[in-house]
């Protein structure tokens, strides 16, 4: 029930605007006070008052503040007569913000601040006087008119704090006396304060007496919570500060309130401009790093006044030199410390965030002894399931940069954080399938930062495994060094092309890659992320950049993961797990299965016919993870058998189904395995890769287990309807930058080389003339703006060098292109029985050379050949019309031939000298 009835209100308001000064002045008091006490019962229960403003209006101050509003002609004369006026007395100002201030602490920054001219006269009365200004526990003012003074400048320092939220008012500022002064005055009040005890001076206003006693009973309230644990290196924490973090209207002196208001605004003013360059010198010559960790720990016990202080740290958390300090002065162990309450997680997560942006700093931190860096994952990892949607998106945009230092990296995996990781894609898709419009407005941006981290982490995961397996392969007298666990790891996306370029080269590596246990597999398989993933994709609508990009990152993780064989079985044996829900209008149940799902990805980019262009960066990671799926590396492909051959078919099969699943080390000797249970013949195949490595008495090789995985691949794709989608990207240039469309091209054309490696496949794309098609492709004039041209997503912090690499990339992707598609030709025009000679191969060869070259080369072949002149000697040409009868069935001529001419004494002869 409402305590303040509406006519009590109104009562009040009235006496605002009638009778005589003085009552008019004591309502606007009242009424500022009523806002002050129910704004802090309210900001005491919800936490962070600006999380959801629409919430305000269902609680007692949102009715009070409501009551305020539909009086706008009192508020302009408020603000008009009694603080804009230059006849306006002291009093009057003083009344007037304090009304103001109450307010706009609700409403934030709105007229009358809109006004230059009032945040002006603002600026004159926060500063001047403010660095010789009393703090808590100084001497009370004199006289009436010091005490006025005082709470003039308390209110104006307030109102300037919001004020300095507008980016040209804060630009202004920092040019100005304001930041020096705030400087010395936090100095002042934060570590002068200490020596500040005893009871009052008696002053000449009328309240004096009263004030003494109030005072007094405030610092013995104070004394008494200055506890021997409230302490600093061993120094007694200033007791007013503890105690107004207590109890902040524990202080019944007004005064005492009236400068931790101060304070306050103080504190404010410096976290609008603690980010420019201009606020670092004064803030650091001031000690402003000791006042913030002395506020973290005296201000501790209260949500309010601690997240003030977060807000001031993630500020000045723009600077590095701040940064390092901080990590200096322990700030990093306080920070850990602070209680985690829907008041702080804002704060707290922003400053963690703030504080690995800065490189040297956060190598700082990670490098700090057991058990910080635990520690500091674990509050990571707590404020991603915070409930303000800005601090879990603060938190996953922590966990990105964290998860790039090996020894956050591990006690990430030790806190089970990959399920707390993926928690926000999880609601996504849950979302997305109930149709909950709203809520998603809500998630979709944590979910976008998490889906990035997601990335960095199996990034992270990619690069210390592959260095851990070129360390075994290299010479013992020259190993690779260790990376140092509080280093960061190179994760950026060129990175990981010379990552799966290596793979690709090295077959040493490449064969190793497969055989070694990889840790984080049985980490993603645990969590279903294959699953997941696909049903993420699936779900996601192409309206919006951020599903978009969403998708392109679990694109970019599968394209990791795959190109290890245990993924590439989940994606061939996944369905969609919203398979029973009705699928969207217009599209194909064989969404539903894993390669599907790709499928429709790399045709349609994620987006809708009625939305969007398709995103090339979606159709080229999509066909990536295609290609992992039924395309071997050519690294590895001296290790598949012949395509054709029995090896690839039934003995593939039970070659999986007999691979032992512990992987073996790479300097082992490969074992022979065992004999295949009943169970393990009958079951699916596995293809996680074992010690099989060779083909002795009908036993399975590896080879036969990796073309088993891809085997089954290569018909998941036929079924989807794969090679009707491929063969249209291979046609399709349309809407897509010359390099992405040479990308595209270049994918597609080695993913149905891929498929080619199956018999009833290439049967297919004989009878669908595929060669003609790449004959017309190869021959197509190359763009000149092909090279470089486009931009790329990958790599958010991508900058000029890997920029100029686009030209250099455009070129690689059309040989690519070229090497495949003349590859292509030949298996498309030679014979599909699977027995071809090698003559037969000469001739399919020949074809796709003669295919690939451009019409006007084989219009000069011609040419030259018709204005060439022919002779034979005579025996070779008898010979050859003897060879010519006798290929034609004219034995008995070609024999009377040569007896007449004696070609068989010349044939002889012929054949000596080859």
């Amino acid at each position: 029930m409402w305590i303040y009835c509406l006519q009590a209100i109104r009562q009040l308001l009235r006496q605002i605007g009638e009778g005589i000064l003085e009552d008019r002045l004591f309502a606007a008091h009242q009424f500022a006070h009523l806002i002050e006490r129910e704004e802090a019962k309210y900001r005491a229960l919800v936490g962070d008052p600006h999380f959801n403003p629409n919430l305000r209006s269902h609680y007692t101050i949102g009715k009070v503040l409501n009551a305020i509003k539909d009086q706008e002609e009192l508020y302009d004369t408020i603000v008009d007569s009694w603080i804009s006026s230059r006849g306006a007395t002291l009093e009057q100002q003083v009344a007037g913000l304090r009304l103001l201030l109450a307010c706009l602490d609700c409403w934030l920054f709105q007229y009358p601040l809109t006004e230059e001219a009032l945040v002006e006269k603002l600026g004159h009365w926060a500063v001047a006087g403010l660095d010789k200004a009393p703090v808590l526990g100084d001497e009370p003012p004199t006289t009436s008119q010091e005490l006025l003074e005082e709470a003039k400048q308390t209110y104006s320092l307030g109102l300037l704090g919001i004020a300095l939220a507008n980016e040209e008012y804060a630009d202004e500022a920092v040019q100005t006396p304001l930041v020096s002064a705030c400087c010395a005055y936090l100095q002042q009040a934060v570590l002068g304060s200490n020596s500040s005890s005893g009871g009052s001076v008696g002053g000449n206003i009328s309240s004096s007496n009263q004030t003494a006693t109030t005072r007094s009973t405030g610092n013995s309230k104070a004394a008494s919570a200055a506890t021997p644990g409230q302490q600093q290196d061993g120094q007694q924490l200033p007791a007013l500060l503890v105690a107004a973090a207590q109890d902040p209207e524990g202080f019944e002196d007004e005064i005492q309130q009236l400068r931790l208001k101060r304070l306050i605004g103080v504190v404010r003013c410096l976290t609008c401009t603690g980010e420019y360059v201009e606020a670092l010198a004064p803030f650091l010559s001031h000690q402003g790093v000791e006042c913030c960790c002395t506020l973290l720990q005296a201000w501790h016990s209260n949500g309010v006044l601690l997240n003030d202080n977060l807000q001031l740290i993630c500020s000045l958390l723009a600077h590095r030199r701040f940064g390092e300090l901080l990590v200096e002065q322990k700030g990093v162990q306080l920070l850990l410390a602070a209680p985690r309450t829907s008041h702080t997680h804002m704060g707290l997560s922003l400053a963690l965030f703030g504080l690995a942006s800065l490189p040297l700093a956060f190598e700082r931190t990670c490098a700090l002894s057991a058990p910080i860096p635990a520690e500091l994952m674990s509050a990571g990892l707590a404020l991603l399931t915070a409930s303000s949607d800005a601090a879990r998106k603060n938190a996953a945009l922590f966990t990105d940069a964290a998860v790039r230092y090996p020894v956050l990296l591990e006690c990430f995996d030790s806190a089970d954080g990959l399920c707390k990781l993926l928690y926000p894609l999880r609601q996504v898709v849950l979302l997305l399938q109930a149709g909950g419009p709203a809520e998603l407005r809500a998630v979709r941006q944590v979910a976008y930062h998490a889906s990035r981290a997601l990335l960095q982490y199996v990034r992270a995961h990619l690069v210390l495994h592959m260095a851990s397996l070129q360390r075994r392969l290299r010479d013992s007298q020259a190993p690779l060094a260790l990376p140092q666990p509080h280093k960061p790891l190179n994760t950026t996306a060129a990175v990981m092309d010379e990552l799966i370029a290596a793979l690709h080269t090295d077959a040493k590596l490449a064969e190793v890659f497969v055989r070694t246990r990889w840790p984080l597999l049985e980490q993603l398989s645990e969590q279903n992320l294959v699953g997941l993933l696909l049903d993420l994709i699936r779900a996601l609508p192409g309206e919006e950049r951020y599903y978009s990009d969403i998708c392109l990152y679990s694109l970019e993780v599968l394209q990791l993961i795959t190109l290890s064989p245990l993924p590439r079985r989940s994606i061939i044996a996944s369905s969609s797990s919203s398979s029973s829900t009705t699928p969207p209008h217009g599209s194909n149940p064989q969404q539903r299965t894993g390669m599907g799902i790709l499928l429709h990805a790399a045709s349609t980019g994620n987006a809708t016919p009625f939305y969007g262009l398709a995103d090339p960066e979606v159709i080229a990671t999509a066909l990536h993870v295609i290609c992992n799926c039924v395309t071997a590396p050519p690294s590895l492909a001296y290790l598949l058998p012949a395509p054709g051959s029995n090896s690839g078919t039934s003995a593939a099969a039970a070659a999986a189904s007999v691979v032992v699943d512990k992987p073996i080390e790479a300097h082992q000797t490969p074992q022979r395995a065992e004999l295949p249970t009943p169970a393990e013949l009958t079951g699916p195949p596995a293809l996680e890769l074992g010690p099989s490595a060779v083909s002795s008495h009908g036993r399975p090789s590896l080879g036969d287990a990796l073309e088993a995985g891809y085997a089954a691949a290569r018909q998941t794709v036929r079924a989807s309807n794969g090679i009707r989608v491929l063969l249209m990207l291979l046609q399709s240039r349309q809407h897509l930058a010359p390099a992405a469309a040479d990308r595209v091209r270049a994918l597609a054309c080695t993913a149905i080389l891929g498929l080619a490696r199956d018999s009833s496949i290439r049967h297919i794309l004989t009878k669908l003339q595929v060669g003609k098609l790449l004959a017309e492709l190869v021959g197509e004039p190359v763009a000149p703006s092909a090279a470089g041209a486009g931009s790329s997503r990958r790599d958010m912090n991508a900058g000029a060098d890997e920029a100029a690499q686009g030209a250099a990339t455009g070129a690689v992707w059309q040989e690519r292109f070229h090497r495949a598609a003349l590859e292509l030709i030949a298996i498309a025009t030679s014979s599909t029985s699977g027995g071809a000679g090698r003559h037969e191969h000469r001739l399919s060869a020949a074809a796709a050379t003669d295919a690939a070259a451009p019409a006007l080369l084989k219009i000069e072949r011609a040419a030259i050949a018709a204005s060439t002149p022919i002779t034979y000697q005579p025996p070779e040409l008898l010979l050859l019309i003897y060879e010519h009868l006798k290929a034609s069935g004219l034995h008995g001529a070609a024999a009377s031939l040569a007896k007449e001419a004696g070609l068989a004494s010349s044939k002889g002869q012929q054949q000596q000298q080859q």
